[in-house]
């Protein structure tokens, strides 16, 4: 009995001895923060962040040491290039303590071995060895069941990143996109007449919060409901006013501004200033006015979006409308608008951000996959508005 004992500890002993190095392999690669100087800008670790220039810096009392050097600060903001986020420091906390764990593990296991294998006498003490060695046989094995399980359910589950939905509200202005104004502008609605029930039609609520984010849509309708001539920032959608940089306080409207071409504007609803009641009548009537001409997509986008509408359940009319406002009557598979970081691609005019949280992969100008992820999109923010419904 001893000696197959003494075999099964050198089995874990060599096993173990790759746990820790098999958990570090996981750790999510940090992008330096480099200062204007081109050094690190502060500490020696190249993902500290600078808590003099980011508000979502936040500096430790005391310095953690790393395989790159120390840890002095984290960004707990959703911006990873700006330093070291949380859940990059929740990992390494994590990894951390496995690591730890696994080496105590194989220690304590080595000395209660050999204390074992020394003992030839003492029956008690075998006993008390033996489920020593047992309790730390089924710790290594519990450490190990963690992982692999994990990892193979899906290797996501390793990643201690913090899901947090943010309410962006930089919304990319259209009205510079000339090709855009004209597909809006051609939609002829002076005869669309629009009612209530216009304002809870699914493919207008889509585009609504398509274009201005779940955050913005909720409180354009909520300041409508409630007559402002503007949209008021605290609201039960967003709590504090976006630093300046964003527009601050007139955030809303400078994006509905941005998204509601002035001169036609004006056509359809009269007055040039862009209220949140207006808005939404623009809108409503353009959306109205897209879905009559849904029939003139191309088949091959047709296809692609009634597979989208087949799979998430989303009405397939309400996803063709959208599409038609934002790839130009959704002709154009390849088409992108805005610049740089901000630019949106596809028949559903999708960020990158978007199209990883929504889509399956594969490219974001494949008309199926864009669809789909832009069907899912469109399903999130009409969930989003119902659970708002309440407050609008």
């Amino acid at each position: 009995m001893k000696k197959y004992l003494i075999y099964s500890i050198g089995f874990l002993l060599f096993f173990s001895s790759f746990l820790p190095a098999t958990t570090f392999a996981q750790t999510n690669e940090v992008t330096p923060v480099i200062a204007p100087t081109g050094t690190p800008v502060i500490g020696s670790y190249t993902g500290n962040c600078d808590p003099s220039k980011d508000e979502n810096c936040y500096q430790f009392l005391e310095a953690l040491p790393t395989s790159e050097g120390d840890l002095t600060s984290v960004n707990t903001g959703a911006d990873k290039k700006k330093g070291t986020g949380l859940g990059e420091f929740i990992m390494f906390a994590f990894e951390i303590g496995v690591g730890i764990a696994g080496v105590l593990g194989v220690v304590m296991l080595t000395i209660y071995g050999f204390q074992y294998a020394a003992n030839d006498k003492n029956i008690a003490t075998f006993e008390v060895l033996k489920e020593k060695i047992t309790k730390v046989m089924l710790g290594l094995l519990l450490l190990l069941g963690i992982f692999v399980i994990l990892n193979t359910i899906n290797p996501d589950l390793l990643i201690v990143e913090p899901q947090i939905d943010e309410q962006t509200l930089n919304v990319i202005s259209r009205n510079d996109d000339l090709e855009f104004v004209k597909n809006v502008e051609s939609v002829d609605v002076s005869n669309v007449s629009i009612s209530m029930g216009d304002y809870n039609d699914t493919a207008f609520l889509m585009y609504l919060t398509h274009q201005q984010g779940l955050a913005g849509g909720s409180s354009i309708l909520w300041a409508a409901k409630k007559g402002y001539s503007s949209v008021p920032i605290p609201n039960p959608f967003i709590k504090t006013i976006p630093s300046s940089k964003y527009g601050g306080a007139d955030m809303i409207i400078r994006n509905m501004r941005s998204n509601a071409p002035l001169k036609d504007y004006q056509k359809v609803t009269g007055p040039t200033n862009i209220t949140p009641v207006g808005f939404l009548n623009y809108w409503s009537k353009k959306t109205k006015g897209f879905k009559t001409k849904i029939g003139t997509i191309p088949q091959t986008n047709a296809d692609a979006i009634q597979q989208a509408s087949t799979r998430t359940g989303v009405d397939v009319v309400s996803l063709k409308a959208v599409c038609m406002i934002e790839s130009y009557n959704c002709t154009k598979a390849n088409a992108v608008s805005g610049g740089g970081k901000g630019s949106y691609f596809g028949l559903f005019q999708l960020g990158d951000a978007e199209f990883k949280k929504f889509g399956e992969g594969g490219s974001i100008f494949d008309p199926y996959k864009n669809a789909y992820a832009g069907a899912r999109y469109g399903k999130y923010n009409l969930e989003g508005l119902a659970k708002n419904k309440s407050k609008i």
